[in-house]
This record gives structure tokens, C-alpha cells and sequence, in this order.
């Protein structure tokens, strides 16, 4: 039930857990890998390395050279990570209050939160309206 950045999560996890951040004033994120596949090729077969469902653990970052690039290509749960470091900064914006009543709405506590697509989006688009227009 708590949050994670796994491959078989539904890809709200990744925000809420950035949102649960700043609900438990945390200072920072520590990930003990970004690139660690022990697949030859982790596009089609992502192994769990601990457990038989934590697909993806360790992985956010995949090597270009699999797809002719010499860029490293990032997950779409990284791209989502990003999404929540965004919001937590829009949020650090707001007054303590109301970024607490913006928090309250997506997670109640660590295990406790939505996993609604939309609903969340509506949600950090409310926050963006509220970050624009504030005096």
C-alpha cells in the first residue's frame, strides 16, 4: 500500500510519493540506484531483482545505445518523479496552510492516498491556478 517507483505501479504512485514529501517535511530523497538493469535488454524483460513483483527497482535510466542514442533515455516513472518535484515546489509556494489543505487532498498519510489519474491531475491543475493567482 505505500507508494513506490516501480515499473507495475499505475504512475500516480510516483507523484503522490513526492507530494507525501513534502506532507512529511522531508528534506530530501535518497535512491540507491538509477540504472542498475540486469536484463541485456530491459526495454522487454525487467527482472525483479528483490522479490517476484519489484520490477524495476533500481531502474529509472536506460542506456541510449539500445535505441541508437548516445543520450541515456529515462523511464516514464523519472518523467513522473519530475512531475512531483514540480508540484512540491509549486507547493513550497503556497502559505503552510494552504499547501497543507492541497496535500490533504491527494494523500492522508503514507498508505493512505488516491491513485486516480484524473482526480490528480485536476488537483495539480488547482494548485498551478492557485500558484498563478496568488497576491
Amino acid at each position: 500500500p505505500y507508494t513506490n517507483w516501480l515499473i507495475m505501479g499505475d504512475g500516480t504512485e510516483t507523484i503522490v510519493s513526492i507530494w507525501q514529501c513534502m506532507m512529511t517535511d522531508a528534506d530530501g530523497i535518497l535512491y540507491w540506484d538509477a540504472s542498475y538493469w540486469n536484463s541485456s535488454d530491459p526495454f522487454n524483460s525487467m527482472p525483479p531483482l528483490i522479490g517476484a513483483t519489484a520490477h524495476g527497482d533500481g531502474v529509472l535510466l536506460y542506456s541510449g545505445a539500445l535505441v541508437g542514442s548516445y543520450e541515456p533515455v529515462s523511464s516514464m516513472r523519472l518523467e513522473s518523479i519530475r512531475q512531483g518535484m514540480q508540484d512540491h515546489m509549486m507547493l513550497s509556494m503556497l502559505d503552510e496552510a494552504k499547501c497543507a489543505e492541497f496535500v490533504a487532498m491527494v494523500t492522508e498519510d503514507v498508505i493512505t492516498y488516491t491513485n486516480n489519474d484524473d482526480y490528480l491531475n485536476y488537483v495539480r491543475q488547482l494548485l498551478a491556478f492557485e500558484v498563478e493567482n496568488q497576491k
